[in-house]
């Protein structure tokens, strides 16, 4: 005690305390010093301006209060500090021992180096720092800060390192970086920059709470084994920007939360810097070891000012000076990073201005090819990557600094604005607001001038970027002022403020809709191990990095922009949510992607070896893209515009609903398709069943390969087309209904089609049944191939064609009604028109039962004919040898037959022509005014001929009987 007692007086006035190594209570209060605490289990009470203690081996507890606080502890044991400070810095470099921290300060620096230990912190600083580099031991994290940094690395090797981070707290910025094998980061709290990087075989992130910019890296390190490496990335919270990526072999992400913009990223065996631009990379450190090395050095990178994305690592001594240059560059076949490694040395001290040196033997460097003499260790290094985010800001306040994009530590430079709407009570009495563009000031830095000119006015707006000097926030103020005159054309070197002319209006109008663009950067981490000398290697080892990947992404949340990634072996996408613009792109090689939320835009590309697209959601416009080879596609969408497309095998399912409609499947698969907008369209290039429904201004609805196919269609215009064999079905309603089944002749293919509307056209070619009723205007059923054909067509125009073997069967009402038959079978032909034509070219037996001012009814080729003709004129030919009967009652009859057979004719008009040129039996009984029938060839002629003037010419053998009564 008495020891005890003598030093701490010594101390008060000489500011020195020696200890011994035996455990002893320490009291150092006075103006300040240092206390050498030695070994043993000591208790340190220190009350001091300024006060450094120094321990060796044994337990060290410090507490009290001072304005400035450094602890040193070199030895095994472990170190506590509980108390008060201005700034502490506490070290502890022991092989084993905790470090425990509980207190306040404006700035904390911990750091652990050592075989194993912990480090517990609990209280606040306005600057937290904790360096841990030990091979075994956890991190524990309990306070605030407005800036929090917590570095966790290996410390002999990192082989079988292990340790976890648990952060529970506040920050203006947070940053978490664990780089050692196996470790989980949990992060419980709030920051306006939260950035968190777990980079090691083994771990999970976690992250509870709330960050203006939230960005977490779960990466594998470049040493690992590529399938040995996992972890998951579970995020809660709600950000301004969230940023969540993991390229590790096996691991799931789970976002739960908000944020104006989130990008996703699970990435497969490519690392993301192993592919990086060399200009992107920063080299920041490294340690120079060697044979001509006496002790490590840990050495700056320089970058070089003379050869592009060179680094120099250089180290003087009294004798000489050694450098290591690492030339990076971009594989022009695959581009991939790789680098270029030389070793030099020259005599003399020539660190100054390093990076201004040509390192060769021109300029007196000498080459060092010795393996091992000079070599690079745990080469630090930053993969900078810039992201651009648009947002737009609803309102602006005006007259006072507002934290802008929630106060995120954004360089103001980097902020750039756009389009605005101005409006107030001092622009427009109803609300009218202006739309007005931004002119950057060149009287002032960051600072951007909206303006309009409402006579005598001109009305401006003066937005001002800045960062906070304490903090670093990012924060604007807006003011408005109005000068006389008109200004616009000058914006940019006006002197806003009351001596260039200008007067404050307050309140009176401010800006709305104000749209920005941030350019944020991004920076990822890596360490290696070492560089290779004199040849050229790729900067990330590519042979650790085969094999499967697994690992799904669950997305549950909102945000003004969401961007998800994944291009693993094995992973799903769920996403669940809104966003003014979504965009998956999902590349794994299995996997399934399901979607259910709305946005403005929705982008969804699915690519990969096998896996179903599901969507079940709304947006202006739905971009959707399946091109696995397999899976299905499964699709509820309704918008302004759907574009859908499915390349590859798969049952497709669609239901969409709006303006515009575009839906192409192609590939094999059966397919559901329901579209109801103002303009739909549906192409099958592939065999599959189809049942398909449109209703629209406009529908085109397209198959090309085998399959049967069902179609509804209701639209102003509509056109089904099917190319292939297998049986279509349809009914179409519209304006214009267009229909055309083309198949082969070795396969049957039936087609059965109703269509009503102004104009229908259906085209049939190929073997198989056509069934048609068609009501219009204007109606086209032609059949080009063997089968049966049957059409009932109601319109002003009725054209049937069939060309081809099989039954054809024609009721047709209309002004004018054809139907040609090109081919056997029988032919059937009911027509009600002014005018009427059938022709029958093949053999098989005709009938025709015509109605209307013409007919017209031509049959070529052998078989029965059969005509029932009523009309003002009447043409009835029959050429091949078969039975012909006609009835014929109009004012002119004209009935001709070429041909052997029985010719039957009874024709009741004012006019009557019946002529027979072939061998057979032929019997007339002609009533009208005139009548005239002619047999050239032998057979039996019946005539009986009542009317006005009858003629009877016979020329040929056998039998011919007449009764003919007339004026003539």
């Amino acid at each position: 005690m008495g020891k005890s007692s003598n030093r701490s007086t010594e101390y008060f006035f000489t500011g020195k305390y020696y200890d011994d190594n035996d455990g002893n209570s320490i009291t150092a209060i006075g103006v300040g010093g240092e206390v050498y605490a030695y070994g043993g289990d000591d208790d340190v009470t220190v009350g001091s301006l300024k006060v450094d203690v120094y321990h060796t081996n044994g337990k060290l507890s410090v507490k009290g209060a001072s304005g400035y606080t450094s602890i040193s502890k070199t030895g095994n044991g472990g170190l506590s500090f509980a108390g008060a400070s201005g700034a502490a810095f506490i070290d502890h470099t022991g092989e084993t021992g905790d470090l425990y921290y509980s207190g306040a300060a404006g700035y904390n620096k911990l750091t652990r180096k050592g075989l194993s230990g912990d480090i517990s912190f609990k209280g606040a600083g306005g600057y937290n720092k904790l360096w841990h580099e030990t091979d075994q031991g956890d991190v524990y994290f309990a306070g605030a800060g407005a800036a929090n940094k917590i570095d966790r690395t290996w410390y002999n090797h990192y082989e079988g390192t292990q340790g976890d981070v648990t952060f529970n707290g506040a920050g203006a910025a947070n940053s978490i970086d664990s780089r050692i094998e196996s470790g989980d980061i949990i992060l419980n709290g709030v920051g306006a920059d939260n950035h968190v990087v777990r980079r090691g075989r083994e771990g999970d992130i976690t992250l509870h709470g709330a960050g203006a910019v939230n960005r977490i890296e779960r990466i594998r390190h470049s040493e690992d084994g590529y399938g040995q490496t996992q972890g998951d990335i579970t995020f809660e919270g709600a950000g301004g920007y969230n940023k969540l990526y993991s390229d590790v072999a096996h691991g799931n992400i789970h976002f739960t939360g908000a944020g104006a913009y989130n990008e996703i990223t699970r990435a497969g065996t490519e690392n993301e810097i192993e592919f990086a631009q060399a200009k992107d990379i920063v080299m920041t450190s490294a340690t120079m070891e060697g044979s001509w090395i006496q002790q490590p050095q840990q050495v700056k990178a320089i970058k070089s000012a003379v050869e592009p994305d060179t680094y120099l690592f250089a180290f003087a001594n009294n004798v000489n000076t050694k450098v290591v240059a690492v030339r990076l560059q971009n594989d022009p076949d695959t581009g991939k990073l790789r680098y270029y490694a030389t070793s030099w040395y020259k005599e003399g001290n020539h660190l100054k201005d390093i990076a201004k040196e040509n390192i060769n033997v021109n300029n007196g460097f000498i080459p060092v090819k010795w393996e091992g003499a000079i070599t690079l260790g745990n080469i630090n290094l930053i993969y900078r990557q810039e992201t651009t985010i648009q947002g737009v800001e609803e309102v602006l306040l005006t007259d006072k600094w507002v934290n802008y994009t929630g106060g995120a530590n954004i360089k103001a430079e980097d902020v750039t604005l756009g389009r605005a709407k101005i409006g107030g009570y001092a622009i427009s009495s109803n609300g009218l607001k202006i739309d007005v563009s931004p002119v950057k000031s060149n009287e002032q830095p960051n600072t951007y001038v909206y303006a309009t000119f409402l006579a005598p006015y001109t009305k401006v707006v003066e937005v001002k970027l800045a960062n906070d000097y304490e903090t670093g926030k990012l924060k604007y103020i807006a003011r408005s002022w109005y000068k006389t005159g008109d200004h616009t054309g000058r914006l940019a070197d006006e002197n806003l403020s009351y001596p260039g002319g200008y007067r404050s209006i307050g309140a009176g109008y401010t800006l709305s809709q104000l749209h920005y663009d941030l350019n944020v950067i991004d920076d990822i981490a890596d360490r290696l191990t070492d560089f290779e000398g004199y040849s050229e290697q790729d900067l990330i080892k590519s042979s650790r990095n085969g094999g499967n990947s697994s690992g799904n992404i669950y997305f549950n949340g909102a945000g003004g922009g969401n961007i998800i990634t994944s291009n693993i072996t094995h992973g799903n996408i769920n996403f669940t949510g809104a966003g003014a613009a979504n965009i998956i792109l999902h590349s794994s090689t299995f996997g399934n992607t399901y979607f259910e939320g709305g946005g403005g835009a929705n982008v969804i590309v699915k690519n990969g070896e096998e896996g179903n697209l599901s969507f079940r959601g709304a947006g202006l416009a739905n971009v959707l893209v399946h091109q696995s080879q397999h899976g299905e596609m499964d699709i509820y969408a309704g918008g302004a515009a759907n574009v859908v497309v499915r390349v590859g095998d798969g049952r497709y399912l669609a239901h969409l609903l709006a303006y515009g409609n575009i839906s192409i499947h192609k590939g094999n698969g059966s397919s559901r398709v329901l579209m109801l907008g103002g303009y739909n369209t549906h192409t099958q290039i592939g065999n599959g069943n189809g049942n398909w429904f449109g209703a629209g201004g406009f529908n085109v609805i397209t198959q090309a390969g085998t399959g049967d196919i069902s179609s509804v269609l209701l639209g102003g215009a509509n056109v089904l087309t099917k190319l292939g064999a297998g049986d279509l079905v349809a009914g179409m309603f519209g304006g214009a209904n267009i229909i055309t089944h083309l198949s082969d002749e070795s396969e049957t293919a039936d087609t059965n089609a109703i269509a009503l509307g102004g104009a229908n056209i259906l085209t049939k070619k190929g073997k198989g049944n056509a069934l048609a009723v068609m009501g219009g205007g204007a109606n086209v059923l032609t059949h080009i191939g063997d089968g049966n054909t049957t059409g009932v067509m109601l319109g002003g125009a009725n054209i049937l064609t069939k060309v081809g073997k099989g039954d054809t069967t024609g009721i047709m009402f209309g002004i004018g009604n054809v139907l040609t038959h090109v081919g056997d079978g029988l032919t059937l032909g009911v027509m009600a028109a002014a005018g009427n034509i059938l022709t029958k070219v093949g053999n098989g037996t005709s009938i025709a039962t015509m109605i209307g001012a013409g007919n017209l009814f031509t049959h070529v080729g052998k078989g029965d004919a059969w005509a029932l003709m009523g009309g003002a004129v009447n043409v009835f030919t029959k050429v091949g040898d078969g039975n012909a009967l006609a009835l014929m009652v109009a004012a002119g009859n004209v009935f001709t037959h070429i041909g052997d057979g029985t010719t039957v004719a009874l024709m009741l008009a004012k006019g009557n022509i019946a002529t027979k040129v072939g061998h057979g039996m032929t019997l007339a009984a002609m009533i009208g005014k005139a009548n005239i029938f002619t047999h050239v060839g032998d057979g039996n002629t019946f005539a009986a001929m009542i009317g006005g003037a009858n003629v009877l010419t016979k020329v040929g053998n056998d039998l011919t009987a007449a009764f003919m009564i007339g004026k003539a």
